[in-house]
């Protein structure tokens, strides 16, 4: 997802992050080196799910030997096939439904930070779906605030971010 440029900050997380436009899980049920088989959701910051899909692979020869680490990878089509049935999903959308994705993972973030301030923003439907009700003033400080805050928060993930990169790193060798 990240070297195909089209999605700006992709990052790993060990949980669900809350001011996710796009949060995409994803369950290994078998990887022997040869096959992968996996699990995935992408599910978008209003709760719609974008789509449920197991994905399988079997890598052949050639496609082990010349690997270079985070260049190209044995499975490289298989999470091709996952970033192309992403972006497939992401052209079907409006605009207004793009940005109601940004306003409600940006209030969603906000509401987690400051629940006191941004409560009522946001209702969930019976059917759990997350529908904006209204937003803050365009220059509304406790956003910028919240903002700022959450800058922060995506450069510790970032950092983290390095980590997980440099452990790839040495499970490569």
């Amino acid at each position: 997802l990240q070297s195909t440029g089209y999605w700006g900050a992709v990052r790993v997380v060990p949980d669900n992050d809350i001011g996710a436009e796009v949060l995409v899980r994803g369950k290994i049920e078998m990887s022997d080196g040869e096959s992968m088989v996996l699990n995935v959701e992408a599910v978008d910051s209003r709760n719609v799910t974008w789509f449920r899909r197991t994905y399988a692979e079997t890598a052949r020869p050639e496609e082990h030997q010349g690997t270079v680490p985070e260049k190209e990878d044995a499975f490289q089509d298989l999470f091709n096939t996952i970033a192309n049935d992403l972006a497939k999903y992401r052209m079907s959308l409006s605009q207004s439904d793009i940005s109601a994705i940004r306003q409600t993972a940006e209030l969603r973030y906000g509401e987690f930070i400051a629940p006191d301030a941004l409560g009522g923003f946001l209702a969930t439907t019976p059917d759990n779906f997350v529908t904006v009700l209204r937003l803050p003033s365009e220059n509304d400080p406790m956003m910028r605030r919240i903002q700022a805050v959450k800058i922060r928060d995506d450069m510790l993930v970032d950092a983290i971010n390095d980590y997980y990169d440099i452990y790839y790193q040495d499970l490569w060798e």
